[in-house]
């Protein structure tokens, strides 16, 4: 469980929202934590993986290989 204390005017406008989506404030809470998380969790792979980057490969590599040339 995870309590967050937020200022009087940002709660109310939590509130709003959650009304207007039909949704519980706990729910419009926890969708923003969640996508907050993945976002961060996105940059973290797309950092390590610009650090040390992997074989690419071009749209002619790929056909030749599966031998998709007609």
């Amino acid at each position: 469980m995870l309590a967050i204390a937020l200022p009087k005017d940002t709660e109310i406008e939590l509130y709003k929202i959650a009304m207007r989506a039909g949704l519980t404030p706990d729910e419009v809470a926890q969708r923003a934590i969640l996508d907050f998380i993945e976002e961060q969790q996105d940059s973290e792979t797309a950092i390590k993986r610009l650090a040390n980057p992997a074989q690419r490969w071009s749209q002619a590599d790929l056909e030749q290989e599966l031998d998709l040339d007609d």
